[in-house]
């Protein structure tokens, strides 16, 4: 796999920003599920290594608790737990 693919490859992981149900305020970066696949995938392609960007709202009350464990889900994935 060379550069422009690894980069092209990691441009799929994330779907981009959405309300976070259930959560006013707050967004969550779509794309965890069936990340554990993909990320098993590109692992076989080459790539070792993952970046995620997300949009985390911080005031009164939030991040939530939920939002903060939605980071930790990528984190755990990523990391092959």
């Amino acid at each position: 796999m060379n550069s422009q693919e690894l980069i092209d490859t990691a441009r799929t992981l994330v779907a981009g920003a959405k309300e976070m149900a259930g959560h006013p305020g707050e967004k969550i970066t779509e794309g965890l599920d069936g990340l554990r696949d993909r990320l098993a995938e590109y692992f076989q392609m080459g790539a070792r290594f993952a970046k995620w960007r997300a949009v985390i709202a911080v005031g009164d009350g939030i991040p939530s608790r939920g939002c903060i464990e939605a980071v930790g889900i990528y984190k755990d994935l990523s990391h092959g737990r």
